[in-house]
């Protein structure tokens, strides 16, 4: 009965297909026939010899293969791998390739190209190959043919590896339980040793992290690219948030010499958001990313700010705003902190001023676009006081504190009041995106200072002057602008004549007044005209006063409108 069994298994064509018969089966049959008996007592064979735990055996198989010409071989070969379509494998004569895998068939590159271009094409055109259970199967005679080359010829089929590791390390890819880690490292390297690659992927996007699974999804055969490798490489080595010069430099020169690498930067900023989000594995590429991948992302906003692409730049705005704030990894932390550092050296924000010169001279543009995403974070981070001058952050209160000279300074006071010296560590660590928010706001807040000390620079000889409404709404009503404006003598065309005074406002009434050397108080009407005094047109005697009345006040002025 076993023996009539095995008969009717050894029947049909060759190769043996999980749908049936196939539709094209190899010619002349009688060789088809030869080879699935041979198969059929091998798979037996092996069976038995696998339960009673013996090597196993030489396959008829590979006995009957040796014994045809080379050309046979390759002929059998490329019939099967027909079958084996995007490395999903649906024929059944698993012995029988391992058996052409072994033997030595005389490959040629050009079928060799055949076999890869078999074994990794897509059975959909809108989606890359996927890894299954199958796909070891389907890549062993493209890479038996390539084994029989001259190791000057495989950079030509650096392509279908790269496709090939794609899917076997990719987030589509189908584990399959049971295998030993060596023996599934063995078989990754033997995908990558003929590409010579320099980097070891799995420490530079470690697979279990969510943004390390975005980028290898993202990127796909690319990320094996030299200059993709080299860039992530670059990026990963980063251990501050703000890099040295030697590694801004190196890095530019990488970005400008490779603009294959620079075209990289959007699809990896865009992972960090979790993309590409159209992926069937994307719940893979959400959760809390490590403290590598931080290092990682601090180095592409860096990247990203030497590109002088504003695109680009915008994209890691994008990034730092979708980052979770709540969260407590190290690596978001770091990101946000990293990354708010490069947009504030981009945008000339004051004291990263070595930063911002080894980033070069870029585009007014791009420039303009760092400025909007900070000023974006501020709006976002502090709904509601895009005006407002103190900030609470956390358990501290931070205060933006204006001079009358126009200086402005971000300080903090702690929960009991006291001013601090410097920005409490907390502040920094644990809200980094506030924290570059408030910084980027106070780059804003000292350039409309600067704008208006020079509108009151213009104004101080020849004012003509306008109704008090107006003049208290643009120099008084806006707390960025009284100090500098109370710091000033004005004067006002009353119905009792000319007077000159600073403004003031008398006891708890919201309405503005000046008050002259003398300390009376001189109301003003919608309608009364007020100009910055011109000391020019007043005597000596006057100006000196005046001069000595500021100086008893402590103030200094934002422009020189009295003598020192």
């Amino acid at each position: 009965m076993i023996r009539r069994w095995y008969g009717l298994l050894a029947g049909g064509t060759f190769p043996r297909t999980l749908n049936g018969p196939t539709n094209d089966p190899l010619e002349p049959r009688r060789l088809g026939r030869a080879l699935r008996r041979a198969a059929a007592l091998d798979e037996r064979n092996i069976a038995r010899a696998l339960s009673e735990k013996r090597n196993r055996p030489v396959t008829r198989g590979e006995k009957l293969l040796a014994r045809l010409p080379e050309a046979e071989r390759r002929r059998i070969a490329l019939r099967l791998q027909e079958e084996r379509r995007g490395l999903e494998a649906l024929d059944q004569e698993v012995v029988v390739g391992e058996a052409l895998a072994r033997i030595h068939c005389g490959w040629s590159a050009a079928e060799t190209h055949r076999l890869f271009r078999l074994a990794t094409r897509s059975s959909r055109a809108d989606h890359p190959p996927r890894w299954t259970f199958w796909s070891a199967q389907c890549l062993e005679l493209p890479l038996a043919a390539l084994g029989e080359l001259r190791t000057s010829e495989h950079a030509a089929f650096a392509p279908y590896l790269r496709v090939a590791l794609a899917a076997r390390l990719g987030c589509h890819a189908v584990v399959v339980a049971g295998l030993p880690q060596d023996a599934m490292e063995a078989y990754n390297e033997r995908l990558r040793r003929p590409l010579g690659l320099p980097y070891n992927v799995d420490e530079l996007l470690p697979p279990a992290d969510p943004f390390a699974a975005s980028v290898r999804c993202a990127l796909g055969p690319d990320l094996y690219l030299p200059p993709a490798l080299a860039l992530v490489d670059a990026c990963a080595r980063l251990t501050e948030v703000r890099p040295t010069y030697a590694w801004l430099g190196r890095t530019r020169e990488l970005l400008q010499s490779s603009p294959r690498a620079a075209g990289l930067l959007v699809p990896m900023l865009r992972a960090a958001r979790g993309e590409p989000l159209d992926c069937t594995d994307a719940r893979r590429h959400r959760g809390e990313f490590g403290e590598p991948s931080g290092r990682l992302l601090v180095g592409l906003a860096w990247a990203a700010c030497m590109s002088d692409d504003s695109a680009v730049v915008r994209e890691l705005g994008d990034s730092l705003l979708a980052v979770d704030r709540d969260l407590s990894g190290e690596g978001a932390a770091f990101f946000l902190r990293g990354g708010i550092a490069a947009l504030a050296a981009l945008a000339g924000e004051p004291a990263v001023g070595r930063h911002r010169r080894a980033l070069g001279d870029p585009p007014a543009h791009v420039q303009g676009a760092a400025r909007e995403l900070l000023q974006q974070m501020w709006h976002l981070l502090v709904p509601g006081g895009v005006r407002a001058l103190d900030v609470p952050v956390g358990e501290y209160l931070a205060i933006f504190r204006i001079g009358s000279d126009g200086s402005v300074e971000l300080l903090f006071r702690n929960a009991a009041g006291r001013l601090l010296s410097r920005t409490p560590s907390k502040v920094r660590q644990r809200d980094p995106a506030l924290h570059g928010a408030l910084r980027a706001r106070l780059t804003a807040l000292r350039d409309e200072v600067t704008t208006y000390r020079g509108l009151l620079a213009e104004r101080l000889h020849g004012d003509p002057g306008r109704p008090a409404g107006s003049w208290s709404a643009a120099h008084l009503d806006d707390p960025l602008f009284e100090p500098l404006t109370r710091a000033l003598v004005w004067e006002a065309d009353t119905p009792e004549g000319p007077v000159l005074g600073m403004p003031a406002r008398r006891g708890r009434s919201s309405a503005w007044v000046l008050r002259d050397l003398r300390g009376r108080f001189h109301k003003l009407t919608e309608t009364t005209s007020v100009r910055l005094w011109d000391p020019a047109t007043s005597d000596a005697a006057e100006v000196s006063a005046w001069a000595s009345a500021v100086r008893r006040r402590g103030l200094r002025q934002p422009v020189p409108q009295l003598p020192g």
